[in-house]
């Protein structure tokens, strides 16, 4: 079935009517509500891992200077994404009051640090397998796999995504990362 619904033609009357289904059900179980999630990076720095997708590879040389905030500067970031109305933050909740989320984009965790971000305000951790991790990228697929485990297995809520997409994945492996990510029970993954 995921093979082939990616098979449809974006531009057909297939993909059209799934669209509009799609979105009145998603009226219907969001009571036509939304929320609004907002990403605060605390750093722009280069990266050795050198992803050959990733534009922060420090091989690319696209970042000439590093940029890290200040706790201040984070803190007023997040102060103004509130105020604005954004819902899902990652943010230190003593510092800014209100009724928000908090997700964390994380890199390697173990269950002990997963209990710890959850015991300390998290809701939520965003972690990812990449199209073709270990191939286009030097990380350690079973020790991803390991963190999507130590976040899945804990209180907080494991948000993920299928990325990077491009014309050289072929449907099979983007179905294939669909039902790898379902057996480890995302709570949201786009």
């Amino acid at each position: 079935v995921i093979i082939g619904l990616l098979e449809l033609d974006p531009s057909s009357e297939e993909v059209a009517y799934l669209k509009k289904r799609a979105a009145e059900l998603a009226h219907i179980a969001t009571s036509n509500s939304a929320s609004i999630s907002g990403a605060i990076g605390v750093d722009l720095c280069s990266c050795d891992m050198n992803c050959k997708f990733c534009s922060f590879g420090t091989e690319w040389g696209l970042i000439e200077e590093d940029v890290i905030y200040s706790k201040e500067e984070i803190i007023e970031l997040v102060r103004a994404y509130v105020e604005a109305g954004v819902t899902t933050i990652t943010d230190i909740r003593e510092q800014v009051p209100g009724s928000y989320l908090i997700n964390l984009n994380v890199g390697e965790m173990s269950p002990a640090m997963a209990e710890a971000a959850y015991r300390a305000g998290a809701t939520s951790a965003y972690h990812v397998i990449r199209m073709r991790e270990g191939i286009d990228t030097p990380f350690d697929v079973d020790l991803r796999w390991k963190t999507v485990d130590a976040i899945s297995n804990s209180p907080l809520r494991w948000l993920t995504c299928i990325e990077p997409l491009g014309i050289e994945h072929t449907n099979e492996e983007i179905a294939d990362r669909i039902l790898e990510n379902l057996a480890h029970h995302p709570y949201a993954m786009s």
